[in-house]
């Protein structure tokens, strides 16, 4: 009896671990905006970026609100709802930007084949296809889960580096997430971005 149980209690814990670590390496398996790394600083890069095309669209409420019923706006364009009823392959990660006190912009990146001309266009009035310029970027890396003290935590630790290197933002924080939901927070990859001149 006690070994059944100790077979199942270990298989269990296998699976679990199986299970952890398809979750903590999906967003590998799929496409991301491409970036030269300029400088490395710890969690934090300083990296620069080519041009991309994007979807996104603006949502009001706070950012967990805006952020799911973007999603499912965008989900749904990439899912078929365009002029073409072409299916879209997911890239990562989501990005999710303040746009006033009231709303954030959340975007898709496109895979590298489309350009903002050449991208389906959407169905949903409320989805835009954008242009994504190059651009230098600080990012900082960080796991955990999606808070607004664990996002404000690291946006002030990329703003204090920002000023004692004596680089200059260009913008507002991005916000970027890389793991779905489902990822346990310790082995989610979570940024925030900043442009800065460079």
């Amino acid at each position: 009896m006690l070994k059944n149980f100790a077979i199942t209690f270990g298989a269990l814990l296998l699976l679990g671990g199986i299970g952890t670590l398809l979750w903590s390496n999906m967003s590998r398996f799929l496409e991301q905006p491409q970036f030269t790394l300029v400088a490395s600083h710890g969690p934090i890069e300083i990296r620069q970026y080519k041009s991309a095309a994007a979807a996104e669209v603006t949502v009001m409420g706070d950012r967990d609100e805006a952020a799911r019923d973007a999603f499912r706006i965008l989900f749904r364009y990439i899912s078929g709802n365009n002029g073409a009823t072409d299916k879209i392959s997911m890239t990562a990660p989501v990005i999710q930007s303040p746009t006033d006190a009231e709303s954030w912009t959340v975007a898709f990146y496109l895979p590298s084949d489309f350009s903002p001309e050449t991208a389906p266009q959407p169905e949903d009035t409320r989805v835009s296809i954008v242009p994504i310029s190059d651009a230098t970027v600080a990012a900082i890396r960080f796991s955990g889960r999606w808070s607004p003290q664990n996002l404000k935590e690291q946006q002030a630790r990329l703003e204090a580096f920002l000023q004692e290197e004596g680089l200059t933002a260009l913008g507002p924080p991005t916000f970027a997430f890389f793991n779905d939901p489902l990822t346990p927070p310790p082995f989610r990859r979570n940024e925030v971005q900043i442009r800065i001149s460079g």
